[in-house]
């Protein structure tokens, strides 16, 4: 940005649940760029799906696992759009602004940020220092 007088609106990053990316997301905050999610329900990973903080939630507000993904991420402010070809999907994925992660909720979910790529993005793409 220091080289262009044109500041990106919105940068696409890996993020779900398993990759936060905390420290980049308040970068792109203080910069004014929206943080939008690639693979916001990390690429259907099974294991997402069945983790069991992640289905206590689920049952807790009524709502999948994956609205509860989806939730912890607009609730970050945080823009999603996951890839779905079902219509069922699509919808429950648009079902997400009728409840509301508690403070002690989103602070369980945080929990479970491992820094894991799904993609095996190069550790130099990882915001470690602070800017």
């Amino acid at each position: 940005m220091a080289n262009f007088q044109t500041v990106p609106v919105v940068d696409q990053i890996e993020t779900c649940v398993l990759r936060q990316q905390t420290k980049l997301h308040q970068y792109l905050a203080d910069h004014q760029i929206v943080h939008e999610a690639w693979s916001p329900l990390g690429e259907g990973a099974g294991r997402l799906f069945n983790h069991p903080v992640l289905k206590d939630l689920a049952a807790k507000y009524d709502h999948t696992t994956a609205q509860v993904m989806l939730r912890y991420l607009t609730q970050r402010q945080i823009m999603v759009i996951p890839r779905s070809t079902n219509p069922a999907h699509m919808a429950a994925n648009l079902n997400i602004f009728d409840f509301a992660l508690t403070a002690a909720d989103l602070a369980r979910v945080q929990t479970l940020d491992e820094n894991f790529s799904l993609s095996g993005w190069p550790s130099s793409m990882t915001l470690d220092e602070d800017y």
